[in-house]
């Protein structure tokens, strides 16, 4: 009985944990497609691993908002959709997503990290897709 008992709980963490980062993913991938850079702050901290917009390099909430504020300014959305998301060690996940901007297409890679009930951005890049 308890073995059964402690499946369920596991199995239902699992669920629970996999619905959570569905919901984080659709919400990130729907704030790329309107271009809301409030919406993506959320999940902003002052360590973030970012390439493809401004300087490669460690960029903190300032930084990345005036930088995607420039990037959507340049490159207005038209949609984006989830391409891939999984997990990785460390309480991790990642988000690839497609991102269509000025007849241009970009690759938007957001690895994202849990800590306690919060999760922020560890990594975020921006690739341009030929179309």
């Amino acid at each position: 009985m308890n073995r059964i008992l402690l499946i369920a709980v596991l199995c239902m963490s699992v669920t629970l944990t996999a619905f959570a980062q569905e919901e984080v993913s659709t919400r990130l991938t729907s704030a790329l497609a309107r271009g809301d850079v409030r919406d993506l702050s959320v999940y902003f901290t002052d360590q973030m691993e970012v390439s493809g917009i401004g300087a490669p390099g460690i960029y903190d909430v300032r930084q990345m908002s005036t930088s995607l504020t420039a990037f959507f300014s340049e490159n207005r959305p038209r949609s984006c959709r989830i391409s891939h998301q999984g997990t990785r060690e460390n309480a991790t996940f990642y988000v690839l997503s497609l991102l269509d901007a000025n007849d241009k297409e970009y690759r938007v890679y957001v690895l994202l990290r849990r800590d306690g009930d919060r999760l922020y951005i560890k990594q975020f890049r921006i690739d341009n897709v030929r179309k």
